[in-house]
């Protein structure tokens, strides 16, 4: 062989790779290849350090010295909001609460009287024991007179 007929086969080799042709058709799908490893836990809701350790001491929220799941909590706050109201007659001495839904505090509430007499006396205006609802007490003064009474109760969840 000669050298031209070298340096004609290396450079039509070299055009070769530099110019390629029309993409052909994609192939089948090959096989499924194996499971991968498993991967690594994820942090604990009450790992508040992120150690992967149980720390009592910073970490037991709910006070009953085990770091666990019902430990894990939301930030602080007030959610559910809801105003609750109770409408009675009366005529005379009253006590009308407004409960609060279960599960839920009271934050504030109030009372309004309708109907009847103006001459209704409030004594009283406060939450219930336990802060599950909202007592209003009083008397409608005029005599056979009655009057609608209505305690209100501004209640939601406390966290």
């Amino acid at each position: 062989m000669s050298v031209l007929a070298v340096i004609l086969a290396v450079a039509a080799i070299g055009i070769n790779f530099a110019i390629s042709g029309p993409a052909g058709a994609d192939g089948a799908t090959g096989p499924t290849g194996p499971q991968g490893p498993a991967g690594a836990d994820g942090i604990d809701c009450w790992d508040l350090n992120q150690n992967g350790v149980p720390d009592v001491a910073t970490e037991d929220r709910n006070g009953d010295t085990v770091v666990d799941v019902l430990d894990c909590a939301g930030p602080p706050g007030i959610s559910g909001y809801e105003r609750v109201s109770v409408s009675e007659y009366h005529t005379g001495y009253f006590v009308v609460t407004a409960p609060c839904p279960p599960g839920t505090r009271v934050l504030g509430g109030g009372h309004s009287w309708t109907n009847g007499t103006t001459d209704v006396w409030f004594w009283h205006s406060y939450p219930t024991p336990g802060g599950t609802g909202w007592l209003v007490e009083g008397t409608v003064n005029r005599g056979g007179a009655s009057s609608i009474i209505t305690a209100i109760a501004v209640c939601a969840f406390v966290t």
